[in-house]
């Protein structure tokens, strides 16, 4: 009995070293993420990725998600069809695993609409927004920050892309409630928003308001 409990507690300690490691390449490829420094981070996301088939297999939510890190890198370094390679294979994995009603599958959705609007194909960008906004808004709900950027992505769209002012009004002062509700008046991204519709309304001709706005 004392030798199962032993080996138990190893078996343990194991897995939770395992997780503090790969919680902290997350934390650096997010820092290096931030800082743009995706060459960097893209080697840490294969570190990610190795470190997750060694420990959790091909089918684990770690791995999965690793692939997404390194789709990810790849668009920002603009290697868009490997890109497009390895979000797939990270939504396939999480299809396999019946999570694609999952917030992580929504985020692959939204990366796959961030890349074809950087390729230019906005209708395939539309899409997979308003797939992923949809997901987040069921498992995530509308008060959620997370909602609120695929409803900003969206007003991006319509207004930069498809010169849609009044779609990207409706989107990003959504986006601007939620954002005030959940992070507060005093937060960057809340900051942002109201820049983002400053721009808007100055580019529609009505300076009052992106007065108010900026």
């Amino acid at each position: 009995m004392r030798y199962f409990f032993t080996f138990f507690f190893f078996i343990l300690s194991s897995a939770t070293q395992a997780q503090d490691s790969y919680d902290q390449l997350i934390s650096k490829y997010d820092r290096l993420r931030n800082l743009e420094k995706y060459d960097s981070a893209l080697l840490v996301a294969k570190q990610l990725n190795s470190m997750a088939l060694q420990n959790e297999t091909d089918t684990s939510l770690m791995y999965a998600v690793s692939l997404r890190y390194l789709g990810i890198c790849y668009m920002f370094i603009q290697k868009s069809d490997s890109a497009i390679y390895y979000i797939n294979i990270s939504l396939k994995i999480l299809e396999q695993q019946k999570r694609n009603i999952h917030p992580d599958y929504a985020s692959g959705l939204n990366n796959l609409g961030n890349l074809f609007r950087k390729m230019g194909d906005y209708k395939s960008a539309e899409k997979y927004y308003k797939q992923s906004l949809e997901i987040r808004r069921n498992t995530l709900g509308e008060s959620h920050p997370d909602y609120a950027k695929s409803l900003n992505n969206l007003g991006v769209l319509f207004k930069e892309i498809m010169g849609d002012y009044k779609s990207a009004e409706k989107y990003y002062k959504q986006s601007l409630e939620i954002i005030k509700k959940t992070l507060g008046e005093s937060d960057i991204l809340y900051a942002k928003s109201l820049n983002n519709l400053g721009v808007l309304f100055k580019e529609m001709g009505d300076y009052k308001s992106a007065e108010k706005y900026y």
